[in-house]
């Protein structure tokens, strides 16, 4: 991979639709790809940057509340 390019190979099954695994977790996103993931923000931002992307995607992944009720008022 050449420096400043935003193409990074993920590990197969690491695509964005899987984000379950990654529950209470930054994940920096490159083409519908998890690249970098972990509770540091910062941490991430380092090591996504460190491979070559200029300007990360970032999500939070919200941890699953199956057992709790929402309601809108």
């Amino acid at each position: 991979m050449s420096k400043g390019s935003n193409n990074v190979d993920a590990p197969p099954g690491n695509r964005v639709a899987n984000l379950e695994a990654y529950a209470g977790q930054w994940v920096v996103v490159q083409n519908e790809r998890v690249i970098e993931h972990g509770p540091d923000l910062t941490q991430i931002v380092d090591k996504a940057r460190s491979r070559g992307i200029r300007c990360p995607r970032l999500l939070f992944v919200e941890p699953s509340r199956a057992r709790t009720a929402w309601l809108g008022l």
